[in-house]
């Protein structure tokens, strides 16, 4: 360890015999490891002191001291917001905190802001936690290290009914909208295989206290406890996936129920719930995702900076996509290519729409066309169908073409490239509006040698990925605008990577037509 790690490492230590100290002067006793001391509260029954423990783990002070409460000093149930509880201990530790803090903020680190904290916490508790809505009851149980994926578009239909599990036997189970037959076959004594640990679905409405055993579990299921407890105990129910309300939100519990072996006793675990449903991966589409699958958007060229393209706006909600490329998904695209070595030898538009596909999305409207755009009819066709076309061959012929067609359409047009090996990010919009100019044509000013690919002889950019990706978002970017109603963004950006010699790249960072347009 260098002297400036231990120096730190010293500061630290001195940070943390100091916070000790001060709980000592608040006639916390102390161990060495645990501070033990007294909180005073307002009960529900009047003024009540609880007797709390303070240990300072591995991650303190970057994270909060654990706190547990060893007698709460009031007829009190302590429920919500507490961890599950450690062996040796009656209760958990205390969740005082949602919000992340950095070290040079970090309320903890304040001996009577934690103290206030944890009266803050026994008071809340005693008033039962009024106003509440976190939805976190999968804390309150042992966590069983498996996901459980449901769709939650069909739950309502499927309440209170045992449907199949895919997946049994793995880390991530799928919960199917199959029915089980739940009932004896041909004399059997148990259902069919595909038949037995199937998945109750099920509504808790408001819950008002955690579920940390069986007991708890059977008191929330209320008039449907003994049907669930029979099914589980016979082997048909392994499963529970309940829905449920804290306040105005909602979330959903994926439960694991089992007999405990050599016992009547049920063990209930708690695995990962994650919906799988289109409306829930769109959460994270961005606020304008639902208008967005309305509009119509063409890419001419897919190869790298296109494909990323497709896959950011498809991302972002638009639903109606072309792709039009002619060319083939060569080994060495991949590099810098959205797709993966098994579409090599795949036309670029399809490796792109099955790549899209596997988002969990709705790609049924993703277009592949195998074209070369090289005629002013084809261009004009192209523009009348859609509301955005955006140019990413890096063809200056095909560009040229384009260009063209959206001034005299007055249709628009988002045309991008990589140029000087990938230190410039340039996107053009066209036709222009009143008044506006793009900035000035950036020259090709290398002298390096033309690499060329082996076996095809064609030229190869030695452009870095991370261009690539640059490009593709400045490019989403400019499109997304366009499709606003009101567009702001200006006609020419350029992300200016690495520095050049001829202004206005000259740099690092966005240059505009803005700028320009303004002198």
């Amino acid at each position: 360890m260098s002297h400036e790690h231990e120096a730190q490492g010293a500061a630290l230590d001195a940070e943390v015999a100091r916070w000790r100290a001060d709980f000592g002067a608040r006639h916390f006793s102390d161990d060495g490891r645990t501070l033990r001391g007294s909180i005073e509260w307002n009960g529900p029954e009047g003024p009540a002191t609880a007797l709390v423990e303070v240990e300072p783990g591995r991650s303190f002070p970057f994270a909060p001291p654990v706190v547990r409460v060893l007698d709460p000093g009031a007829d009190v149930e302590l429920t919500f917001h507490m961890d599950v509880a450690a062996d040796g201990h009656q209760h958990g530790a205390l969740c005082l905190w949602a919000d992340e803090y950095t070290f040079d903020v970090a309320p903890w680190r304040d001996a009577d802001e934690l103290i206030t904290r944890v009266r803050t916490w026994l008071e809340d508790t005693g008033a039962a936690w009024p106003n509440d809505d976190t939805c976190d009851l999968e804390r309150y149980l042992p966590n069983d290290g498996r996901m459980v994926l449901y769709d939650g578009e069909t739950l309502k239909e499927l309440c209170r009914d045992s449907v199949r599990v895919a997946g049994k036997g793995t880390s991530v189970l799928t919960i199917t909208t199959e029915r089980g037959l739940q009932r004896r076959n041909r004399g059997r004594r148990l259902p069919a295989r595909k038949d037995r640990k199937l998945c109750w679905i099920g509504d808790l409405g408001q819950v008002d206290r955690p579920i940390r055993s069986w007991a708890d579990l059977r008191d929330a299921l209320g008039e449907h406890s003994s049907d669930v407890e029979r099914k589980i105990r016979f082997g048909i129910v392994q499963f529970l996936l309940l829905e449920y309300r804290r306040g105005v939100n909602s979330a959903v519990l994926a439960l694991i129920v089992q007999v405990v072996p050599g016992t009547t006793r049920l063990n209930v675990t708690a695995a990962e719930a994650a919906d799988i449903s289109r409306t829930s991966r769109m959460l994270r589409g961005g606020p304008a995702s639902p208008a967005l699958a309305e509009r119509s958007v063409v890419i001419i060229g897919v190869g790298a900076v296109g494909s990323y393209i497709a896959d950011l706006l498809f991302r972002s909600g638009i639903r109606k996509l072309t792709v039009i490329d002619f060319e083939r998904i060569r080994p060495g695209n991949i590099v810098r290519h959205l797709t993966d070595n098994l579409t090599v030898g795949m036309y670029k538009v399809h490796a792109v729409r099955s790549r899209l596909a596997l988002r969990g999305l709705d790609a049924s409207q993703v277009n592949p066309v195998i074209e070369r755009i090289s005629t002013l009819d084809e261009a004009y066709r192209i523009f009348q169908g859609h509301d955005v076309v955006v140019d990413a061959t890096g063809s200056d012929r095909t560009t040229s073409l384009l260009t063209w067609m959206a001034t005299a359409t007055d249709m628009p047009l988002i045309s991008v490239c990589l140029q000087r090996q990938g230190a410039l990010a340039r996107v053009d919009r066209y036709p222009l509006r009143s008044e506006e100019t793009h900035l000035p044509a950036v020259h090709d000013t290398s002298s390096d040698p033309v690499l060329r690919e082996p076996g095809c002889g064609q030229p190869v950019s030695p452009t870095p990925p991370s261009a690539v990706v640059c490009a593709a978002e400045l490019a989403t970017r400019v499109v997304l605008d366009e499709l606003q109603d009101v567009p702001s963004l200006p006609s020419t950006l350029v992300d200016v990577r690495v520095p050049q010699d001829d202004p206005p790249y000259d740099r690092l960072g966005l240059a505009t037509s803005r700028s320009q347009d303004a002198t």
